[in-house]
């Protein structure tokens, strides 16, 4: 893959029009299922055509690029033959021809693997390692699929519960003060601490976590645990991961890693090399267009916890939970910003959407997208890009959400 000083962008003189874009359907083992999927329901899908719905994808990513609606082509390709127009000379030369971001709808039935992804020096390395020893994309061992770092905001649409980032030390050492068998944990960096749990010697973890386990079901009997507390989401990973005597090393992150709860319309942002972990709920995620992650553990895919180790940043999270400012999530990310847009019962509210390059993600309600003589009705099951240098206005129809995503310094 060329090095963006390598791409030469030549403006255009192409008029560039916006597109509606079908979304990419993932369906992972974690994903919800069933009639109460959301998923499905958004797109007015049949349920049962899939075993699981995970993720929805809008973007250029080769992983699961967006098609456009009727043009017989994806978005990744449009933005190839005229990397200019689609995103205006400025974007498309600082990140290499291709869009910035990427926003996926998640539908979390079940605790994700524990994970964290590569900061951008980590993914130029890893991609070209890979690159280099012909590992194939499609491989599932597969670590590095791009050579970008893959920065993420998370904005709830249910209650969503994730692990996000360290705990304080001496709240990690409270907290596994309480078993014997964690003992090990009660001192040290975190890295130390972190290291020793993920290198546990197999026989060894099997039988402190069967030990924690035990204890921690018997007192769940007489008093059970509500998702508020790390206990709860620990038997439920110990549960659905490893009921049997072989135990999963990743549930010792539930005594190392903060838990966050996130009530619709809050957001949380996930820098490169920080600890996390999914564990239910509906989102919208807005990240780097990358799919590179690195898992430690609690997964049917490949765990790599060497180079999980190698990324990670030991540091105790902070400034966990962000409330929009103006409609806006303020993160530090460069490749994206992302903000709320609501509009009420009473007429319609209209919003003026000019620069680019931009998504649109229509969530809840009626919109319609105005520029000169053209109109595009706007509905949740699709987004709409809009190039650089389009201006326009979508008019909300009756009561409805969408979240807006750009690139932040883009000319407008």
């Amino acid at each position: 893959m060329p090095k963006k000083s390598d791409i030469e962008i030549i403006p255009t003189r192409v008029p560039a029009r916006p597109s509606l874009l079908e979304g990419a359907v993932k369906s992972y083992d974690w994903g919800q299922s069933g009639p109460e999927a959301f998923l499905p329901s958004w797109l007015g899908a049949d349920p049962a055509s899939r075993p699981f719905w995970a993720e929805l994808w809008f973007g250029g990513h080769p992983g699961g690029p967006s098609i456009l609606s009727g043009e017989g082509t994806d978005l990744a390709a449009r933005i190839a033959r005229d990397p200019a127009a689609a995103l205006g000379p400025s974007v498309a030369r600082r990140f290499g021809g291709v869009l910035p971001f990427l926003v996926k709808l998640l539908a979390v039935g079940r605790p994700l693997s524990i994970q964290a992804h590569p900061g951008v020096a980590r993914a130029e390395r890893g991609f070209a390692r890979e690159e280099a020893a012909g590992v194939p994309l499609s491989d599932p061992r597969r670590t590095y699929k791009d050579p970008r770092p893959k920065p993420e905001a998370l904005i709830a649409l249910t209650t969503f519960r994730a692990l996000k980032g360290f705990r304080d030390p001496a709240d990690v050492a409270v907290k596994a003060g309480d078993h014997p068998e964690l003992s090990f944990l009660t001192s040290g960096s975190l890295k130390d601490r972190f290291t020793a749990a993920l290198t546990m010697a197999p026989e060894a973890a099997d039988r402190a976590l069967s030990a924690v386990a035990a204890r921690l079901r018997a007192r769940n009997a007489r008093e059970p645990f509500g998702p508020d507390r790390p206990e709860h989401w620990f038997l439920r990973a110990e549960e659905t991961f490893c009921p049997g005597p072989r135990k999963d090393a990743g549930l010792f992150s539930f005594f190392l890693l903060d838990l966050v709860r996130l009530d619709p319309g809050d957001a949380f942002f996930v820098a490169p090399g920080e600890a996390h972990a999914y564990l239910q709920g509906t989102a919208v995620e807005v990240m780097g267009n990358s799919d590179n992650v690195l898992r430690g553990g609690l997964t049917s895919k490949f765990v790599d916890r060497e180079g999980l180790l190698d990324v990670l940043r030991f540091e105790p999270s902070v400034g966990k939970v962000i409330k929009p400012e103006a409609g806006v999530y303020r993160t530090p990310a460069e490749e994206f910003e992302a903000s709320v847009a609501e509009w009420g019962n009473a007429g319609g509210s209209d919003f003026s959407v000019d620069g680019g390059p931009a998504l649109w993600v229509p969530l809840e309600g009626a919109a319609e997208w105005r520029s000169g003589g053209e109109v595009r009705p706007l509905r949740p099951g699709r987004a709409l890009f809009v190039p650089a240098g389009t201006a326009g206005r979508i008019t909300g129809e009756g009561k409805g959400k969408a979240i807006l995503v750009r690139t932040p310094g883009a000319a407008r």
